[in-house]
């Protein structure tokens, strides 16, 4: 396409935006300005446009474009500044200095707030009873600075988070009570760390919740008779005793569990 031959055939103006049409010798093109950044090009209908006008249009509908584009993610969540430069990077004819520009624009308006961004994801996953390691580490991906980080954790109250570790390792252990009380307390330690607590061995030394001795040995039965199905086909005698001694010991059972439910299994199986 050649610019120099477009010609501004059209303009319209609707409160703070304006809508220009040029044509060429092929298509017509649209460009949405705002009111402010069209009166200084001066502008008339039937003008042809030049090269370096037309380069200043295309950047001046992508300042406009970029900034509403911005307004609507924020107005569906908060965003942070290195999430909203990414989405700034997407848009063509867009410099540093203009991506600058809307995002310094946002900040004074209020809408773009790096310490505000934090403390919401901080609320919402105490909320969701996670941990401030958890906060942090989204953050921080996010690309929130880490001294915002640090200034926005600084303010948790630890007392109180490992009473929410223990309010999620309750609801945790209600699901994942299924083997051993041995293998219980392994997988809360691992879902307690994976969820942002520091702490996750005290929290569970304080949780009022384990796998009683019937309770586990009915979940030992259930597993052996899984492990039986898995293995009779194609093991027999000590070998398939012993490897599904193996398996029942790696899911946290003791050797005292193991052998009185073998013993009742097998002779189940021999009648």
């Amino acid at each position: 396409m050649n610019s120099m031959s477009r010609q501004l055939v059209n303009v319209r103006v609707d409160g703070e935006t304006v809508y220009l049409k040029a044509e060429d010798n092929e298509t017509e093109i649209s460009y949405k300005l705002r009111l402010n950044d069209y009166l200084p090009l001066g502008l008339s209908i039937g003008q042809q446009i030049d090269e370096k006008t037309a380069t200043e249009l295309d950047r001046l509908h992508s300042l406009r474009y970029g900034y509403n584009k911005c307004l609507r993610k924020l107005a569906c969540s908060d965003h942070t500044v290195r999430e909203i430069r990414d989405t700034l990077k997407e848009i063509k004819n867009l410099e540093e200095e203009d991506r600058e520009t809307i995002i310094s624009g946002l900040q004074e308006l209020g809408y773009l707030n790096d310490e505000i961004t934090a403390g919401n994801q901080l609320y919402r996953d105490q909320q969701k009873l996670l941990g401030s390691a958890h906060t942090k580490r989204n953050l921080l991906k996010r690309g929130v600075p880490a001294d915002i980080v640090r200034e926005v954790l600084s303010a948790v109250d630890r007392a109180e988070e490992t009473e929410r570790g223990i309010k999620r390792a309750e609801a945790l252990a209600r699901r994942l009570a299924k083997g051993s009380d041995r293998e219980l307390k392994a997988d809360l330690y691992s879902h307690l760390k994976s969820d942002g607590y520091e702490n996750p061995d005290e929290i569970i030394a304080r949780l009022d919740y384990h796998i009683d001795e019937e309770t586990e040995k009915e979940n030992c039965r259930r597993q052996l008779r899984k492990a039986l199905a898995r293995y009779a086909g194609r093991l027999e005698g000590a070998r398939l005793t012993g490897r599904l001694y193996q398996y029942l010991y790696s899911h946290g059972y003791s050797s005292e569990v193991i052998r009185e439910v073998m013993e009742q299994e097998v002779e189940y199986e021999d009648q």
